[in-house]
């Protein structure tokens, strides 16, 4: 089953739920559940950058459906360069065009189908006002192979654009993870206008900043406008915990102080596994997600420590032999 609602009293406007983290530390976050209802529009968002990143957003997609989440997955895409075969299994994995959604689109406030892509290119050659940049072509974000960007996270602030009336509740995962557990109990985080964020710590090095590879959000084009303004002073914003200016430092800043801790077992990261030297047959029974954060990213074979391995193995296994990691 899933044990999405489990020891949350109904009724209860807000109760406090409280987990020892894999370091012994607890973490508190607020959930709720609101009396009779039941989680609606919930969705599980993740970005694909350009063929390389298929074969991870479709291991990601069947990993949330092996776990019985309940919820939509659905994929911002930074490029509209994908083979009609890799469009296919795209469309299998979100089931239906409305849940691939063009980022182009989002940053313009239209429309977000995949049919919108080629529209949207057309209509609009500008770079993105996010990095506040051209491609060398000028021709925006469009066909390009954002990946190996430096600057490719920044485009996980369009999760605050996705249109509201579609994502009522989201959690952004990146696509370097594996999911051990239903990650579904985290939608039901209370989140309020003075903390309209939910994430884990950014274990080891912090308990008062977050990790943004997995942010429980309600879409919000105000607050997405603010964060790309915010996002323009990134020059001067002080870093949190990575190691170069990412959004982690933009979207750290902007909602320092007003973030609801969640569980850390919804995001243990590779570097407290090996700094707190984790055994990985305990890790695997007590994480519902590890994050395989920086790179070199887990499924390329030039990632050689052992949690790489194992995703590999592991989407190989979900995805089958034409999928081989």
């Amino acid at each position: 089953g899933h044990g999405s609602h489990r020891g949350v009293p109904r009724g209860s406007d807000s109760v406090m739920h409280t987990s020892i983290g894999l370091d012994g530390h607890s973490t508190e976050a607020a959930l709720s559940a609101p009396p009779g209802r039941t989680m609606q529009r919930c969705s599980y968002v993740t970005l694909l950058a350009g063929d390389d990143y298929v074969r991870p957003v479709l291991c990601l997609a069947e990993q949330l459906r092996r776990v019985r989440s309940r919820c939509q997955f659905a994929v911002i895409l930074l490029t509209e360069e994908l083979s009609v075969r890799h469009r296919r299994e795209l469309l299998r994995a979100v089931g239906s065009p409305k849940y691939l959604i063009s980022h182009a689109s989002l940053e313009l406030g239209g429309a977000n189908e995949w049919a919108d892509v080629t529209r949207a290119a057309n209509g609009s050659r500008q770079g993105s006002s996010l990095l506040g940049r051209r491609s060398h072509q000028g021709s925006g974000l469009l066909g390009r192979r954002l990946y190996s960007d430096v600057l490719t996270t920044f485009y996980k602030l369009a999760s605050w654009a996705l249109p509201p009336s579609m994502f009522d509740l989201v959690v952004f995962i990146d696509v370097d993870t594996i999911i051990l557990q239903n990650l579904d109990q985290i939608f039901e985080t209370r989140l309020v206008p003075s903390r309209p964020l939910a994430a884990v710590a950014q274990l080891p090095c912090s308990q008062k900043y977050f990790n943004s590879g997995l942010m429980m959000l309600r879409p919000n084009r105000t607050i997405y406008e603010a964060l790309q303004q915010h996002a323009q002073r990134r020059a001067s914003l002080q870093r949190t915990c990575e190691g170069r200016q990412s959004d982690q430092t933009v979207l750290n800043r902007f909602f320092e102080g007003r973030w609801w801790p969640l569980p850390h077992k919804f995001n243990v990261n590779r570097y407290f596994v090996r700094k707190k030297g984790v055994a990985i047959n305990t890790l695997m029974r007590t994480a519902a997600m590890i994050h395989l954060f920086a790179e070199p990213k887990p499924w390329n074979r030039s990632a050689t420590d052992e949690l790489s391995k194992w995703y590999r193995d592991h989407c190989s296994r979900l995805l089958g032999t034409a999928h081989r990691m």
